[in-house]
């Protein structure tokens, strides 16, 4: 085997964060302002990427990030909403998601006996420690690390050194990063000097100035990159 360790991020690699979104969205709306539209979820989408990579970069906290993209939403649709209120809902129904990327199990099970594979990821801890333990994760995963909880985000180097400290810190040439963030999975593994795969299935063009060691389009390759 050419890795001893995958570290997965979660969300948009394992989970299937786009379906969770829409449908805490649509759920939250629908009893916070009695309705709901395509648009909301459109405009959000935009909003909450913006919003997270004001987090990646440290410049808000997990509280902040928390309102802020709400407040942002509310003002663009010039809705009345609390935007505090209106979160603790939303994040309450995204924790109760535990969809994953199509294909995902399988891989996880061709996996399980010939590497260990650990959680790294920037979502925030309520949300993701309910996600997990609810769902098959825990059958394959040595475990996650939540950047709330070491207080640094991805692409920071405290999140990895956390990750390499609980897995008994291996070799970096052991362990292969895998997520589909350019700016948080590939530009933290580069930062950190381990080798990362790019999943990219919407076969995005890379913007940025990184050459991940892999780039996928489907969970169904990753098997056959670490033989």
């Amino acid at each position: 085997m050419k890795y001893r360790w995958i570290l997965f991020d979660a969300d948009g690699t394992l989970f299937d964060y786009t379906t969770a979104e829409y449908a805490s969205l649509q759920q939250t709306f629908q009893q916070a302002v009695g309705s709901f539209r395509e648009e909301y979820a459109k405009r959000y989408a935009r909003i909450n990427d913006e919003v997270w990579m004001l987090f990646e970069k440290g410049e808000i906290t997990p509280d902040r990030l928390r309102t802020l993209r709400f407040e942002r939403l509310f003002g663009e649709l010039d809705l009345n909403a609390d935007p505090g209120k209106f979160s603790k809902k939303y994040l309450h129904h995204l924790s109760t998601h535990t969809e994953l990327i199509p294909g995902a199990q399988t891989v996880l099970e061709q996996l399980k006996d010939r590497i260990q594979m650990m959680l790294i990821t920037n979502g925030l801890s309520q949300v993701q420690r309910q996600r997990f333990k609810n769902s098959i994760l825990p059958e394959y995963m040595h475990g996650m690390v939540v950047s709330e909880e070491v207080g640094e985000a991805k692409p920071a180097p405290a999140i990895f050194t956390e990750a390499f400290r609980r897995m008994g810190n291996p070799d970096r040439a052991d362990v292969l990063m895998i997520g589909d963030s350019l700016t948080s999975d590939v530009q933290g593994a580069k930062n950190y000097g381990i080798d990362v795969c790019w999943f990219n299935p919407g076969e995005a063009e890379n913007t940025k100035n990184l050459r991940p060691e892999y780039q996928i389009s489907g969970l169904e390759e990753l098997p056959g990159l670490i033989n």
